[in-house]
């Protein structure tokens, strides 16, 4: 199973967009498993849970625009990144 995969899995609740929209398209659930693997590697180098002081987070959210609503759950993907990186991480 693919980090997309696994991604597209966790939050397929989260992306379910009224009927008006359309479902969400590949090229954003790669930006979700973009957002995820940033969120892990911020763990690993040592920055907190703040998805903002990651610079290469806000460089990915520098290309969305706010009103399509993609923001929240790339910051949800970033942290369940991190979450899970910190949870597997040993003592």
């Amino acid at each position: 199973m693919t980090i997309e995969d696994r991604v597209l899995a966790r939050f397929a609740a989260r992306l379910k967009f009224p009927n008006t929209k359309p479902p969400p398209s590949p090229a954003f659930i790669a930006t979700l498993a973009e957002a995820f693997k940033l969120g892990q590697a911020a763990f690993e180098g040592g920055l907190k849970c703040i998805p903002h002081h990651d610079l290469a987070m806000a460089k990915l959210i520098g290309h969305v625009k706010p009103q399509t609503g993609e923001i929240l759950p790339m910051l949800d993907a970033w942290l369940e990144g991190w979450h899970g990186a910190n949870l597997r991480a040993p003592y």
